[in-house]
């Protein structure tokens, strides 16, 4: 998504995307991170039945214009913070996912630490990602570590 100059967000905070013009509305989490990508990313997981989600991977196509609110949430990562644990199930990853580009990019000093439950450690969205991310981490001494964990039923 390419928004324009003047959208301002935080790693964390999500926005309610306008569905099929404005039919309906979902939130949608914000998965870029703010000066780190020059484009707006959110990630959708397709559901059936889901109208947000059939309508945005089905019949959006590239350059079509989606009404998008002002960044919204609290939930964001605390900048005097030195150490961070971040706990997450299912598609509360997004969020993070967010944060940690955002912390590996200002070169945090601490230890970052995340905890994922999902329902199959073997299809975790952004495995790839978060073992490029631990295996880049740029502070010295600290790290970051991420572990998926399967869903008791």
């Amino acid at each position: 998504l390419q928004a324009p100059g003047d959208y301002h967000y935080l790693p964390g905070q999500y926005a309610l995307v306008g569905i099929d013009g404005g039919r309906a509305v979902r939130a949608y989490t914000l998965s870029s991170s703010p000066g780190i990508s020059d484009c707006l990313s959110i990630t959708v997981r397709r559901l059936d039945g889901g109208l947000g989600s059939q309508w945005l991977t089905g019949t959006v196509q590239p350059g079509q214009l989606l009404q998008l609110s002002a960044a919204q949430g609290e939930f964001v990562p605390q900048p005097a913070r030195s150490d961070y644990l971040f706990l997450a199930g299912g598609c509360g990853i997004t969020p993070v996912m967010a944060m940690l580009r955002e912390l590996q990019a200002r070169a945090c000093a601490g230890d970052v630490v995340f905890l994922h439950i999902c329902p199959n450690p073997a299809e975790q969205i952004f495995a790839h990602a978060l073992q490029d991310i631990a295996a880049a981490f740029p502070a010295p001494g600290a790290g970051c570590r991420s572990t998926a964990f399967p869903a008791s039923s």
